[in-house]
């Protein structure tokens, strides 16, 4: 049952006790992320819910950014218990949701061609369905509709739809867009013209739609802005209507100036939008008459009409699109590690991967070179993984990324000692889910209650490796970096199914373009979380490949949403054609922080790759005509020095000098440092092992290779 406690003067946040999952929604504006680590297994999905049925968070489920969640809580603090908080808080904010359902009815139906939709049958008196391909559920005299569709999308694109939409609303006053490729959602207001007197009547339309399996499908809310003529308040929001009512106090004085003086200082202290403070003092101030307590009843009406349809439009409309078009991947049940070892520091990383999945994982085997083969997972599915390891704070352990396995010159596993503080260790690991691959590239979304476990959750992270790379090794690689960099937002990776010999580079090409798909149904799926800000990027080899297509095919994303950007893109041994590089980069470079392009005028792998493509050079070779005149763009030369003493120098393949190169590494740590903190520490150790050669071009400082001679000298 739900507990109405009358409302209180004003908030009272000095005596607040926050409830623990509460603490966890507003922990972005106290930095109490420590805390957020106790908070029980109540989903945020749940209290969200909660909040909208409430009517205190204006937002769909799943979309509300951190501080609008914050808000939400003020106000229903502020709404229904006086500005206090208890143990049971979550619980009772939660059972809003269930009082939702019952004061409007809401239950589940099903069309005949199996579209699933929530339908409010205390408000829906008739149903109609003129054909398979649609279905409208209506009020009794028409003043709330509910209509689904499917087409075939041959016919009917999302974004002609949408501009067929706004041009026949040019009148109206658009409240919100958000238009992706596959995808919009459209918020506004206009009028409904009686076909038999001409009156107008000012109409909501809440109107999303989306394509899945070769259909767009859609879902349309529209209601009339006055109230259906058998529409009762639920009761659950009782403590809502008494919050709006304006007293007899404010009603009391004689002349309109007066009432108004009164109405602004009552409103102060009121949660209340610009419409209903203008549609209040429009009343209250019209004249020197006292308005009836039957008008301001009517206005409060209107409001709370306004208010059901909204959060049920809100409500309806992600239940449907969880239903019939995402793939939901519950992020939120994979638990971080708690208390780290001796020595080490624990990195959560959740990993996408279309590589063929082994049994190993499920049974638990800590051994992460077991979890995966190096073939494609059937059906080209991808899985979702998600791992905790400890990454052990000596760094002499910089380059060698040792793990309790070690396999032997036969191919025999051998478990070195566990005591030892410089090995990596997977602390825990689970599969989450298993995506096929129709589902990945545009319906994947990941729901993250861990997130507020993060100094910051809108920073991201996520590397996508390269040719001849193991999943182990990308996975400690990640974490390894990280971990070094106290980075303070989530981790990502994407590995793909590299074939993890230096000899197969054309089978792994081919693997590499299979999995171009998964990875921009990734990258789309963490976009997709309304607190992030910024994704940092760091890819290897051919996997910049990937980096370099997903982001062009991300461009709407960008366009939707302008409060997102890329933070740092770090390309190491980049195998990309030059040219290419420009072409795809050139607008995404105007959208990012900074790129940064390591490469090696030795590295022979790439040189292999250019004779076997027949195409220009590469960008990770660093040759003549390998420059790229665009803003924001660094390249640094990471060519290895060599003399008589390394004669060793000249022959090797020198391509994972990213992984091998201590003093690369450091310089990556001090660019992603700098663009999380900007700080002078970073500044100083970025010019500590870089030199300037030429216009956004720069040297690593690398030492020259010592001959045994020197060593004994120095001794």
């Amino acid at each position: 049952m739900i507990k109405h406690v009358a409302y209180g003067t004003r908030l009272r946040t000095s005596a607040v006790r926050l409830a623990p999952v509460v603490l966890a929604a507003v922990l972005p504006m106290i930095g109490g992320a420590a805390a957020a680590a106790e908070t029980t297994k109540l989903s945020e999905t749940r209290i969200q819910k909660g909040l909208i049925a409430a009517g205190v968070l204006d937002r769909p489920v799943g979309a509300a950014k951190s501080h609008e969640l914050s808000q939400a809580l003020v106000r229903y603090r502020q709404i229904y218990t006086g500005g206090t908080a208890t143990d049971a808080e979550p619980d009772e904010i939660a059972a809003f949701a269930e009082a939702l359902k019952r004061g409007f009815g809401l239950v589940e139906v099903k069309d005949r061609v199996g579209r699933v939709v929530l339908v409010p049958r205390k408000l829906t008196a008739r149903t109609d369905e003129p054909d398979a391909t649609q279905s409208f559920y209506r009020s009794r005299f028409s003043e709330a509709q509910f209509y689904t569709f499917r087409w075939k999308l041959q016919r009917n694109p999302p974004s002609e739809m949408l501009r067929a939409i706004l041009l026949k609303a040019r009148d109206a006053n658009i409240l919100s867009v958000a238009q992706s490729n596959r995808a919009f959602t459209v918020h506004l207001r206009d009028h409904r013209v009686s076909s038999r007197t001409g009156k107008k009547t000012p109409r909501f339309q809440y109107k999303t739609a989306f394509t899945a399996g070769g259909y767009l499908t859609g879902l349309y809310v529209t209601y009339l802005d006055r109230p259906s003529r058998d529409f009762e308040v639920p009761s659950f929001l009782a403590p809502l209507v008494r919050h709006w009512t304006v007293p007899d106090t404010v009603l009391a004085p004689l002349t309109a100036a007066e009432r108004t003086e009164a109405l602004n200082g009552w409103m102060d202290g009121r949660f209340l939008s610009q419409d209903q403070r203008r549609e209040l003092v429009d009343l209250i101030s019209q004249d020197d008459s006292q308005p009836t307590i039957g008008a301001i009843n009517t206005l409060v009406r209107l409001w709370a009409w306004r208010k059901s349809l909204s959060m049920l439009a809100h409500w309806i409309s992600a239940e449907f699109e969880e239903t019939n078009r995402w793939a939901s991947v519950p992020i939120e049940t994979c638990v971080n590690s708690r208390g780290a070892m001796p020595k080490h520091r624990d990195v959560r990383v959740v990993v996408a991967t279309n590589r063929q999945l082994t049994p190993e994982l499920k049974a638990g085997n800590k051994n992460a070179t077991t979890w995966f083969t190096t073939n494609v997972s059937a059906g080209n599915a991808m899985h979702i993984v998600c791992a905790s390891i400890s990454v052990p704070n000596d760094t002499t352990t910089h380059t060698s990324l040792e793990t309790r396995y070690r396999k032997d010159w036969i191919g025999n596993t051998t478990v070195l000692d566990a005591d030892d503080t410089k090995l990596f260790r997977v602390r825990s690991s689970k599969l989450l889910r298993s995506v096929p691959a129709t589902a990945s590239a545009h319906r994947l979304r990941l729901l993250d209650r861990e997130r507020w476990l993060f100094p910051s959750e809108s920073r991201a992270l996520v590397f996508v490796h390269g040719y001849n790379t193991s999943f182990q090794y990308a996975l400690m690689r990640i974490a390894q970096l990280a971990a070094t960099i106290e980075y303070p937002g989530r981790v990502y990776l994407f590995s793909w199914p590299s074939a993890e010999e230096m000899q197969k580079y054309m089978a792994d090409m081919d693997s590499a373009e299979r999995s171009e798909v998964h990875l921009a149904g990734f990258l789309r799926a963490i976009f997709r979380d309304p607190a992030l800000r910024k994704l940092d990027i760091i890819a290897h080899s051919m996997g910049s490949q990937l980096i370099v297509r997903a982001l062009g095919d991300l461009r709407d994303v960008f366009y939707a949403r302008d409060d997102i950007r890329l933070g740092e893109i770090i390309l190491a041994a980049p195998d990309v054609a030059t040219e290419v590089f420009a072409e795809k980069v050139r607008e995404v470079s105007y959208l990012a922080d900074g790129i940064t392009v390591y490469g090696s005028a030795k590295d022979k792998a790439l040189r292999a790759s250019q004779s076997l493509r027949g195409t220009s050079p590469r960008l990770g070779q660093l040759t003549r005509g390998a420059d790229v005149p665009l803003p924001k763009v660094r390249m640094i030369d990471a060519t290895s020095p060599s003399n008589i003493c390394n004669g060793w120098g000249y022959v090797q393949i020198e391509h994972n000098y990213f992984g091998d190169n201590p003093v690369l590494l450091q310089h990556i740590e001090s660019v992603l440092e700098r663009g999380l903190r900007k700080t002078a520490k970073a500044d100083n150790v970025e010019k500590s092992v870089i030199e300037k050669i030429g216009d956004d071009h720069f040297r690593l400082k690398l030492p020259d290779p010592s001959c045994w001679f020197h060593r004994t000298a120095a001794e």
